[in-house]
């Protein structure tokens, strides 16, 4: 199975600047042009895993759950474009300076703790660790997004700030509607009140 790790965005208001963003950004006479991520599944990667076999989730869950971390805030702001913003085919957002990740230490040294722990298991990191969580994907023609992410460029975005005291190691099931994520275990930070559930 396909599976990942990351920390979902689920504060309202940062869910509302997103929301506010796509409005802005997406042609209003060909909103099919492009598709929303929901903001259920609104999340930045901590580690993409690929294709597990289903006896290595319980060693990777393992791993994961002896993660230590302290619960910190991340602001989340600044838009963004890959491959660029000439020619966008996934809008996201990033750290609120506009995506040079300077508002987001923490979530790169989380990121470093879960590559850490999931090294010795073969799940290697790929690329470097770059906070974003992609809001839509552009199925065609981006010309008037380019336009849009160029006027916001300028801007100051800071959508929020949001309270990090857990992640989750989620499974990702590709469908015509876009994927279906399913948890597989979560892991909260040493000093929440929740405890590690699996």
């Amino acid at each position: 199975m396909r599976a990942f790790v990351a920390v979902e965005i689920t504060d309202p208001d940062i869910m509302s600047g997103i929301e506010k963003i796509r409005e802005r950004l997406v042609p209003k006479d060909d909103p099919g042009s492009v598709r929303p991520v929901d903001a259920g599944k609104l999340h930045f990667t901590l580690q993409f895993l690929g294709e597990v076999p289903n006896d290595a989730l319980g060693r990777i869950s393992d791993a994961l759950h002896a993660v230590r971390f302290a619960p910190f805030d991340l602001r989340v702001g600044g838009v963004g474009a890959f491959p660029n913003a000439r020619s966008p085919r996934a809008v996201w957002v990033g750290g609120s300076d506009g995506g040079s990740h300077a508002d987001a230490p923490p979530l790169h040294a989380l990121a470093q703790k879960v590559a850490g722990a999931l090294g010795p298991l073969g799940c290697a990191g790929g690329r470097p660790f770059k906070p974003h969580s992609t809001i839509f994907r552009v199925k065609r023609r981006g010309g008037e997004i380019a336009e849009g992410l160029k006027e916001m460029s300028g801007m100051t975005t800071t959508l929020g700030t949001q309270r990090v005291d857990r992640f989750k190691l989620k499974k990702s099931r590709l469908a015509p509607d876009g994927p279906i994520y399913t948890d597989l275990a979560v892991i909260n930070s040493e000093y929440s009140d929740g405890g590690a559930t699996q």
